[in-house]
């Protein structure tokens, strides 16, 4: 009796610990803090790593920030902003990222260095527009 527990806790852990290898290779997942966002990079121009690691730097830096962010953010978009096309009239200067009012999607302009610098910016890009995000849903 104890064997098959011992098993089925053993193949618990193998299928929960490939489940979550895949999940961070291909999302963000944090099973701790029920954290889950979705990524989608830019295969040609962007480099998802970035985006982990500033979700990862925001998480040992600010518990709260972190919390603000699993809440409100569903999915990180490494692409040019939907809002800045100028053939409808909006400014010719892709902005760094965006937030779309009504969705829990930010957008974050591609790149595909990783550099600490780079992180930092999206580190302050995804606490300003998980802000947003969160002022849009929040009804006072």
């Amino acid at each position: 009796m104890i064997g098959k527990i011992l098993k089925a806790i053993f193949l618990f852990t193998i299928f929960f610990g490939f489940f979550y290898f895949i999940s961070n290779s291909i999302d963000y997942y944090d099973p701790i803090n029920n954290c889950y966002i979705k990524i989608n990079g830019n295969i040609l121009s962007g480099n998802e790593d970035t985006i982990r690691a500033a979700l990862k730097k925001i998480k040992n830096k600010n518990p709260e920030d972190y919390s603000m962010v699993c809440t409100f953010v569903d999915k990180i978009l490494e692409n040019d902003c939907l809002t800045s096309d100028p053939h409808f009239g909006y400014p010719s200067v892709i902005p760094e990222g965006c937030f779309i009012e009504g969705s829990k999607f930010i957008y974050l302009k591609s790149n595909e260095v990783f550099s600490e610098d780079i992180i930092n910016k999206r580190v302050e890009l995804i606490l300003k527009y998980s802000e947003y995000s969160r002022n849009y849903w929040i009804i006072d």
